[in-house]
Protein backbone atom coordinates (compact mmCIF):
# COMPACT_ATOMS: atom_id res chain seq x y z
CA UNK A 1 0.00 0.00 0.00
CA UNK A 2 2.98 2.25 0.85
CA UNK A 3 5.62 0.55 -1.52
CA UNK A 4 7.03 -0.37 1.58
CA UNK A 5 8.88 -3.23 0.32
CA UNK A 6 12.27 -4.32 0.20
CA UNK A 7 13.17 -3.70 -3.97
CA UNK A 8 12.48 0.43 -3.14
CA UNK A 9 14.71 2.06 -0.36
CA UNK A 10 13.63 2.90 2.43
CA UNK A 11 13.81 6.57 1.46
CA UNK A 12 10.83 6.17 -0.97
CA UNK A 13 8.79 4.51 0.76
CA UNK A 14 5.00 6.55 1.02
CA UNK A 15 5.25 7.34 -2.59
CA UNK A 16 2.10 5.70 -2.57
CA UNK A 17 -0.93 5.24 -0.51
CA UNK A 18 -3.56 3.27 -1.78
CA UNK A 19 -4.22 -0.65 -2.43
CA UNK A 20 -7.20 -1.96 -4.63
CA UNK A 21 -8.36 -5.13 -2.70
CA UNK A 22 -10.84 -7.32 -4.33
CA UNK A 23 -13.22 -9.84 -2.27
CA UNK A 24 -12.27 -12.19 -0.36
CA UNK A 25 -9.08 -12.74 1.60
CA UNK A 26 -7.54 -9.34 0.51
CA UNK A 27 -10.65 -7.42 1.38
CA UNK A 28 -11.08 -8.95 5.17
CA UNK A 29 -7.40 -8.32 6.04
CA UNK A 30 -7.77 -5.00 4.64
CA UNK A 31 -10.84 -4.48 6.93
CA UNK A 32 -8.81 -5.79 10.07
CA UNK A 33 -6.26 -2.83 9.67
CA UNK A 34 -9.15 -0.45 9.43
CA UNK A 35 -10.61 -1.82 12.62
CA UNK A 36 -7.24 -0.98 13.87
CA UNK A 37 -7.39 2.02 12.94
CA UNK A 38 -3.97 1.59 10.60
CA UNK A 39 -6.04 1.89 7.24
CA UNK A 40 -8.98 3.94 6.12
CA UNK A 41 -11.76 2.30 3.32
CA UNK A 42 -12.28 4.41 0.03
CA UNK A 43 -13.65 4.28 -3.60
CA UNK A 44 -15.05 1.13 -4.74
CA UNK A 45 -14.80 0.63 -8.37
CA UNK A 46 -15.27 -2.63 -10.90
CA UNK A 47 -15.54 -4.92 -7.52
CA UNK A 48 -12.50 -3.34 -5.90
CA UNK A 49 -12.17 -1.20 -2.75
CA UNK A 50 -9.05 1.20 -2.57
CA UNK A 51 -7.99 1.27 1.38
CA UNK A 52 -5.67 4.16 2.23
CA UNK A 53 -2.68 3.68 4.78
CA UNK A 54 -3.51 6.17 8.01
CA UNK A 55 -0.66 8.19 10.21
CA UNK A 56 -1.06 5.50 12.72
CA UNK A 57 -0.63 2.64 9.83
CA UNK A 58 2.17 4.23 8.07
CA UNK A 59 3.98 4.82 11.36
CA UNK A 60 3.50 0.80 11.84
CA UNK A 61 5.05 0.25 8.34
CA UNK A 62 8.02 2.23 9.39
CA UNK A 63 7.69 5.09 7.04
CA UNK A 64 9.80 7.86 8.59
CA UNK A 65 8.73 11.53 9.11
CA UNK A 66 9.31 12.41 5.15
CA UNK A 67 7.95 9.01 4.13
CA UNK A 68 4.62 9.70 6.55
CA UNK A 69 4.02 13.12 4.57
CA UNK A 70 4.31 11.46 1.35
CA UNK A 71 2.12 8.98 2.16
CA UNK A 72 -0.68 11.53 3.70
CA UNK A 73 -0.55 13.89 0.70
CA UNK A 74 -1.31 11.05 -1.70
CA UNK A 75 -4.10 9.57 0.26
CA UNK A 76 -5.71 13.50 0.08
Amino acid sequence: MLGAVTQYPKSKWGWRNYFAAGSGQQHEAMQRLVVAGLATAGRAANEMTYFHATRLGCKAAGLDGAGVKRAMEDAS
